[in-house]
């Protein structure tokens, strides 16, 4: 079987639709992210949600961003994105 560690949070989920800027929660998107999430790791099975969130992750058509940048104000700034749906990392 799979132990679960405890952790104070756990995040599964994420869903590529583009051109879809609804940041409202989608029920069959949130079971269809449970399903899948708990095929591959069956502990998962039962979890209990204690918060449910929607945010927007922007695409990209052109690949990666690796970029130095630094600002007129002394602040240095790498800029690394782009590298699929990777979700929140």
């Amino acid at each position: 079987g799979y132990i679960i560690p405890q952790y104070d949070s756990v995040v599964l989920g994420g869903t590529f639709q583009l051109n879809d800027s609804n940041i409202s929660i989608n029920n069959e998107d949130t079971r269809r992210i449970l399903t899948m999430c708990a095929t591959c790791l069956p502990a998962l099975i039962d979890v209990q949600c204690q918060k449910i969130q929607v945010g927007l992750r922007p695409h990209r058509d052109h690949g990666v961003r690796l970029e130095y940048e630094q600002r007129n104000n002394g602040m240095k700034i790498i800029h690394c994105y782009g590298h699929s749906g990777s979700g929140v990392t």
